[in-house]
């Protein structure tokens, strides 16, 4: 439909441009023809952009409904799941003190033990 409307536009604008006297030296029928080629897809574009815009609305909702139903489904046979944070360990943060003495003891298990029992 955007190809025909393109090509309306461009159909009245090589009239317009290019043609001396445009409107009066070209046969009517040809005019109407272009003028209703080009109003009728344009009509149509926004027909079918409309309901594009309208089924993917839907699609979205029912989705969501799906995905709902596909959860209290799982959590019927599974159970609630439960959401476990995992802890970050950063060099300098809560565990800066193994670091710094894993890094004093060489890295030898048995030197890092006797040092964290300092």
């Amino acid at each position: 439909m955007a190809l025909l409307t393109m090509l309306a536009v461009t159909g009245f604008g090589y009239g317009a441009v290019l043609v001396e006297d445009f409107p009066y030296t070209t046969q009517q029928s040809i005019i109407n023809i272009i003028g209703a080629l080009g109003v009728g897809s344009l009509i149509s574009l926004l027909a079918f952009a409309s309901l594009g815009i309208v089924y993917r609305w839907k699609l979205d909702r029912q989705r969501e409904e799906c995905r709902e139903r596909v959860t209290r489904l799982l959590e019927s046979r599974l159970g609630k799941p439960v959401i476990t944070h995992l802890q970050e360990h950063h060099v300098g943060g809560e565990n800066s003190g193994s670091v710094r003495v894993a890094s004093e003891a060489g890295g030898s298990r048995g030197k890092i033990e006797s040092a964290t029992q300092r």
